[in-house]
């Protein structure tokens, strides 16, 4: 049931995307905020999503462009508090060098989001980091309302983590996907996103002993869905009390690896309308209910 590039194999979508990224770097983005002129340079464009960890089903493809610029520290972001100026000139730019592949799907303070060849593809800005540790500290002294500005900068260890567990186990996470594609449609209420289904394959693997079953995988990604009190959360990047600051200790909870103030139990559905959430009890209803259709066993997708 996912839209658009359904023809597009995975080595043409990172051609694609190439393209993009060639652009993005050609270009030294200006542009006046209250007056003041800042110099947006481009450190670094990250290929982020499901293209950047590895996980992509072909014909599927979610792709996160981060634009990491060292141009702004992360407290003049904060206090610009959002892009969309910035985003509405990159708009304008990448129209000018696409051309008629390219198609505006939306803009906001957070990001442009656009068709390329029938690839969906999200462009963000971050300003960079030098660590998770200054990332962290960051998030812990910044408003609470404009954390969402700053997921983004979480990317590269989100992909550092995906990557660090064994490729059968991200072949676990395209059959999930895969199924997950044909259960919902793109824009369904209720849908997993990507990212949280590849946190509770890795976590089903974890439980199940870290071995490559997938009838105990399945048993153990059944637990985790349908546990309306699930704990899910890693101590790599940081403590366990780091979550506490961002987060009520009262289930459930997913927490991400690489950003401890994003619950993916609440940001990694979507949001269902009213009479959709009714119909399957909430926004997780309808995982609960097809959870058991889910075959790991079955290859190809």
């Amino acid at each position: 049931m996912a839209a658009g590039g359904s023809n597009i194999t995975v080595a043409e979508a990172k051609g694609v995307i190439h393209e993009v990224v060639t652009a993005l770097q050609n270009k030294n983005a200006k542009q006046i905020h209250g007056g003041v002129v800042s110099q947006i340079a481009i450190s670094e464009v990250l290929k982020g999503g499901s293209l950047g960890k590895g996980t992509t089903v072909p014909g599927d493809f979610d792709v996160d462009l981060v634009i990491f610029t060292r141009s702004l520290t992360p407290d003049e972001a904060a206090k610009i508090g959002g892009y969309g100026q910035i985003m509405m000139e990159y708009d304008q730019y990448l129209r000018s060098q696409l051309m008629r592949s390219y198609q505006k799907k939306g803009v906001n303070e957070h990001s442009l989001q656009f068709k390329y060849s029938n690839i969906s593809i999200d462009l963000l800005i971050s300003p960079y980091f030098d660590s998770k540790q200054q990332y962290y500290r960051f998030l812990e002294g910044v408003d609470r309302e404009k954390i969402p500005l700053f997921s983004c900068s979480a990317s590269r260890w989100q992909i550092e983590f995906v990557q660090s567990y064994p490729n059968i186990v991200l072949e676990y996470i395209k059959r999930t996907k895969a199924w997950r594609n044909n259960t919902w449609y793109d824009d369904e209420g209720g849908r997993p996103s990507s990212y949280l289904i590849e946190l509770l394959v890795i976590k089903a693997y974890e439980n199940g002993g870290n071995i490559d079953a997938p009838a105990i995988i399945k048993q153990q990604l059944v637990k985790l869905v349908c546990n309306k009190k699930v704990v899910v959360y890693w101590t790599q990047n940081y403590p366990a009390n780091e979550i506490w600051k961002f987060n009520s200790r009262s289930p459930p909870y997913i927490i991400d690896p690489a950003n401890p103030s994003n619950n993916l139990y609440i940001s990694g559905v979507t949001k269902s309308h009213s009479y959709a959430a009714n119909a399957y009890g909430g926004d997780w209803g309808k995982f609960r209910s097809e959870i058991s259709s889910l075959d790991l066993s079955r290859t190809g997708y």
